[in-house]
């Protein structure tokens, strides 16, 4: 049996954690949608992550909003790529927002990519990860971020794969298989010694 292709990040336990308003710039170049992983950049903004970036994780997008080109604002779906704001300055009535769920010790479900046999799956638990930052599905305006499955070693990556979701439905020899993951410590913005 397949698993459901199913992208984007979520809380383990979504109605323990509490989201975090962030502005995006406007003209941000990449999409964000709610599952998505998001990086603070140093305008104090934030904007989706990439796949095997340096850059350090803040958090998972819950929801966002922005201002659409008939001067209304639209929540709970993505931000289109491209999406400007006028005035554009920080603070801005028109910009767009994304709540991300940022707090460190947020333990996530997300899909891992690749077909692997069950022991390569179980022996995965306790490595680390990066993420696929695949393009988000603009019909049904979902993330597809992922926890990249050819990349787990036990090198410095930005997420821990801290267990196998528990679910009677997943098989493990099959891609999209879903684990419990947690931003690293040290991968944080929050844990960093430097600041943004």
């Amino acid at each position: 049996m397949s698993n459901i292709a199913r992208g984007g990040f979520r809380p383990l336990h979504p109605g323990m954690h509490k989201a975090r308003r962030y502005e995006v710039d406007s003209g941000v170049g990449t999409a964000i949608f709610p599952g998505d992983c998001v990086t603070l950049v140093t305008a104090g903004t934030v904007q989706a992550a990439s796949a095997g970036g340096a850059d350090l994780i803040i958090g998972v997008v819950a929801a966002c909003s922005f201002v659409n080109s008939s001067n209304q604002r639209v929540y709970g779906s993505h931000i289109p790529a491209g999406t400007t704001y006028s005035p554009t300055s920080r603070g801005s009535r028109n910009a767009s927002y994304a709540w991300v769920w940022d707090d460190p010790e947020i333990e996530y479900v997300a899909a891992v990519s690749g077909t692997n046999t069950a022991a390569t799956v179980y022996a995965m638990v306790g490595a680390n990860a990066d993420i696929l930052a695949t393009a988000g599905d603009t019909v049904y305006r979902r993330s597809n971020h992922q926890i990249d499955g050819a990349s787990v070693n036990t090198g410095t990556l930005r997420f821990r794969i801290l267990d196998i979701l528990r679910d009677p439905a997943q098989d493990l020899t099959s891609a999209n298989w879903r684990a419990i993951v947690k931003i690293n410590e040290g991968q944080d913005p929050m844990f960093s010694q430097a600041g943004i």
